[in-house]
């Protein structure tokens, strides 16, 4: 009898590379043939296949992983509040993807992603947060953001960044925060073009933009920014005033939704880059909108410099009786 070695196959991964076959367990198929004077046929069994399994990746030691992720935010400084930013960042690492969230801004609400994670637009009240190396932002409220930037590879490694941006005031901007949760207290704007509260000319959430056939879009009025849960904050802008009117602020206690019947609402206005005044007023109310109470803020006018001048009315009725004048 005469052994022979044949179907001698050798295959092995490890990590997707090829290994030289002299760092290989050979795998060897013995077969039987009969003897020398023997006239029987060769038999060949089917080949044996040996197969190395790749290295695996363990992120907590590093053993068998690529090199781990990096990422670099690219944009920072000082923009117009109310603008829409491009946010960049540079991330390298397998199969890497950029998510970004909000970690530290001027107001819980009062910002937004251009989208969300799963395509869908995020409203100014659900979580905020958006995916890719680039993506837009949004600030209204005046004062600093940190967008943190976390870079995720395909073995769950992360590594982060920080883009600071200064979000500043410019032309008027009218700022509203409140002091209780669950209730909704509404910003309003009138001018001396349309003096009424509560039409289609008041600036307010039932017409967030009630300027839209002003030719200029600078001098247009805008609620971009509408809270009602609680605390605030809500935001009316006009880019670049018109000299020519006179804009009166309103805050109206809408509904209390039964958690509380007082509050405090604090009102911020800015011309141009300057805190110009702050006013604070309680105001009571229940869930019946046309009892509760309605407070006439101040007046504001700019002058054709851009300078402004600010006048306290601090004047306080109700909704009905402010229907009952017309």
């Amino acid at each position: 009898m005469r052994i022979a070695l044949v179907g001698l196959t050798v295959i092995s991964l490890v990590g997707c590379r090829p290994v030289s076959q002299a760092a290989l367990v050979p795998a060897v198929l013995i077969g039987v043939l009969a003897d020398d004077d023997s006239e029987s046929e060769e038999t060949t069994a089917n080949p044996v296949i040996v197969v190395t399994p790749p290295a695996r990746c363990e992120p907590t030691t590093g053993m068998g992983c690529p090199p781990p992720p990096t990422v670099t935010c690219l944009t920072r400084g000082r923009f117009a509040a109310g603008s829409t930013t491009t946010l960049r960042a540079s991330a390298t690492g397998q199969d890497v993807r950029v998510r970004w969230s909000v970690a530290r801004a001027p107001a819980p609400h009062g910002y937004s992603f251009a989208t969300r994670p799963n395509g869908r637009r995020n409203s100014e009240i659900e979580p905020v947060a958006a995916e890719g190396n680039e993506i837009q932002f949004t600030g209204v409220i005046v004062g600093e953001y940190a967008i943190r930037a976390q870079a995720v590879d395909s073995f769950g490694r992360t590594a982060e960044c920080e883009s600071t941006l200064t979000m500043a005031s410019h032309g008027l901007r009218v700022e509203l925060s409140w002091d209780t949760a669950g209730t909704d207290v509404d910003l309003h704007m009138i001018s001396e073009q349309s003096p009424r509260w509560f039409t289609d000319k008041d600036c307010y959430y039932a017409a967030r933009q009630p300027d839209a056939r002003e030719p200029d879009p600078l001098r247009r009025r805008w609620l971009d920014t509408d809270d009602v849960d609680g605390h605030g904050p809500e935001n009316i802008r006009i880019d670049a005033p018109d000299p020519a009117q006179t804009y009166r602020i309103g805050v109206h206690y809408y509904s209390s939704h039964n958690h509380n019947q007082r509050t405090t609402p604090t009102v911020l206005v800015y011309c141009g880059e300057t805190l110009r005044g702050r006013f604070s007023r309680p105001m009571t109310g229940t869930t019946d909108s046309m009892q509760n109470d309605f407070w006439e803020v101040a007046s504001v006018r700019f002058d054709g410099d851009g300078d402004c001048s600010l006048a306290a009315l601090n004047r306080s009725t109700t909704r009905s009786s402010i229907a009952n004048q017309r």
